[in-house]
This record gives C-alpha cells, structure tokens and sequence, in this order.
C-alpha cells in the first residue's frame, strides 16, 4: 500500500518535471 502511494507520488512528480521542462523549453524557443 505505501510503496504504491510511493510509486504513484513519484509519477506525479515526474509528470510535473517534464511538464515544466517542456514549458521552460517553448518559452526559451519562442
């Protein structure tokens, strides 16, 4: 149950990282 809240948490995060990073990188191209 924990490791899968975890797991879930960590997705989030990653999805949030990538996210970001992909809007950092079209406002420094446009």
């Amino acid at each position: 149950m924990f490791c899968r809240g975890l797991i879930t948490v960590s997705t989030k995060i990653h999805d949030l990282k990538t996210h970001w990073l992909r809007a950092v990188i079209h406002l420094n191209l446009g």
